[in-house]
């Protein structure tokens, strides 16, 4: 029997080589963790299935290399992208400093409207940080991040919340569109049903000869 998905959400892992977003990937999906990974050569790309209340949301997971050398390639896939999650070491100030130049790629090509999602990962080994929560925080508020989380793929600490978080995220904005959508429609109609009586309005003055004074005018049109 084939499953039927209310969500198919593209999700792309970025961010700097070594930060752990194959790692991550795997953890969320398999609940393995291998400490030495092989850097990703281009993308890598995975599909799990999670629920969200009533909903069934289809992730597409796209793990994006972060050499140099992939980065032409890996903005391919920028396009048309639901979500994103930036991901950084958090013993690693350039890992952190490199989400900028990150996030100006992917604005060049990816929709506005997308979810963005900033990700601390190796909490494991917090006795290295050098990035503190409170400078992330900071970081994530200023460049309109909606969610921010710290996690380790080593223990698979709060791996699941980002992905819970995102696809809750998405079914938020779809049903605001929904409900805006449905809000513009009754408006038009409604407006479109004023229109309809103030025609007739105007054909009645014409017909019985009413004096098109400017006053009458306004009463008729006071609206306008």
């Amino acid at each position: 029997m084939l499953c039927e998905y209310d969500y198919t959400i593209k999700t792309l892992l970025i961010g700097d080589t070594c930060v752990g977003k194959s790692s991550i990937m795997n953890q969320f999906i398999y609940q393995q963790f291998e400490e030495n990974y092989v850097s990703t050569v281009g993308v890598d790309y995975k599909t799990i299935p999670i629920r969200i209340d009533k909903y069934i949301c289809k992730i597409l997971l796209w793990d994006t290399a972060g050499q140099e050398r992939f980065r032409t390639i890996s903005k391919i896939y920028y396009r048309g992208a639901q979500a994103i999650i930036y991901v950084y070491d958090i013993t690693s100030r350039k890992s952190f400093d490199n989400l900028i130049s990150w996030m100006k790629e992917v604005e060049e090509v990816a929709p506005d409207n997308l979810i963005k999602i900033l990700v601390g990962n190796k909490t494991d080994l917090d006795s290295g940080r050098v990035i503190g929560i409170e400078e992330a925080r900071e970081f994530a508020s200023n460049y309109g991040f909606k969610y921010f989380f710290e996690i380790s793929a080593k223990t698979n600490y709060s791996i699941d919340k980002v992905f819970l978080s995102l696809a809750s995220g998405i079914i938020e904005m779809s049903t605001k569109y929904q409900s805006n959508t449905q809000s513009n429609t009754q408006s038009n109609t409604q407006s479109n049903a004023k229109s309809k009586i103030l025609n007739l309005d105007s054909k009645s003055i014409k017909k019985n000869n009413l004096t098109k004074s400017s006053s009458n005018w306004k009463r008729y049109f006071c609206f306008w």
